[in-house]
């Protein structure tokens, strides 16, 4: 697959902080990157080495640019060998991409900083920042959804109900099914269809909860959508159902879905499937 044609692709990307880059009503036609990228990303590298690169860059574009308006040479000599150095780079670790280098300039700019030629300097720099930005945007967003989405395809949990280790996506179908359970028995005045299955959705919430380590190193992550409040709203949840208070259930279970499955999809959900719709070759 060479290209993809993305239909409505501005709405996801404004997740991962891209200007529009066209309306909402045309198709937009978005390149491939060679396959050799994936090698400079997790899972298969064990650093984001490309991601880094990148980073490495920008910020030796800034320095260059500061220490030349100071006019302190030596460190904006210093900066300049360190973004040459990554820019050549970018052909070895990307073979296909050696043509949309211009390694030339990037010697210029190493000596025209050598020399103090603020004028050259800045001219190198400003040609080496086209080609970066032909580059970005040509495959920047779609580079973000392949290798910077969240993939949930492998990843399984532990299913306190059957003691058996089931798939992501099984386990959110699973809880789908318990909110709506809850909901449809409340309006059906089943109060204690309700009770069963709002303790069902409490342990499958903690559930979840011990899958988001699997991605997320910082136990806070978990916190933010599964800590405390989570667990106030569940145990709000419960006892206005033990209180059969129907109105009362029904605004708290409202508010759980806000503040937990809507929270957690915008992010997750929505970059997961812009994954699936750019590496699909459908």
């Amino acid at each position: 697959m060479s290209k993809k044609y993305l239909k409505l692709l501005l709405i996801n990307l404004l997740a991962l902080g891209y200007q529009p880059i066209t309306t909402a009503t045309e198709s937009v036609e978005l390149s491939q990157p060679p396959a050799s990228l994936a090698k400079w990303y997790k899972p298969t590298n064990k650093r984001q080495v490309w991601l880094h690169t990148m980073f490495r860059l920008r910020r030796s574009v800034q320095a260059i640019e500061d220490y030349g308006n100071e006019g302190n040479y030596d460190a904006m000599l210093k900066w300049a060998e360190k973004l040459a150095k990554d820019y050549r780079s970018i052909p070895d670790m990307i073979p296909e991409w050696q043509d949309d280098v211009d390694t030339d300039w990037a010697v210029r700019l190493v000596q025209a900083s050598r020399d103090k030629n603020i004028k050259q300097t800045k001219l190198a720099l400003r040609k080496l920042k086209i080609t970066c930005k032909s580059c970005h945007r040509e495959y920047r967003a779609i580079v973000a959804a392949q290798y910077r989405s969240p993939d949930y395809t492998n990843i399984s949990l532990a299913d306190s109900e059957t003691n058996q280790d089931i798939k992501f996506k099984q386990s959110m179908k699973k809880l789908s099914h318990s909110v709506n359970r809850i909901m449809i028995a409340l309006q059906d005045n089943q109060i204690k269809v309700a009770q069963n299955s709002s303790q069902t959705l409490n342990r499958q919430l903690q559930d979840l909860g011990k899958s988001c380590k699997i991605c997320h190193k910082d136990p806070d992550t978990k916190i933010r959508i599964l800590g405390k409040t989570t667990s106030h709203d569940m145990e709000k949840l419960w006892k206005s159902l033990k209180g059969k208070d129907n109105r009362a259930s029904q605004s708290t279970l409202g508010h759980l879905s806000v503040n937990i499955c809507a929270r957690c999809h915008s992010i997750h959900r929505t970059l997961a499937g812009l994954r699936k719709m750019v590496t699909s070759d459908e």
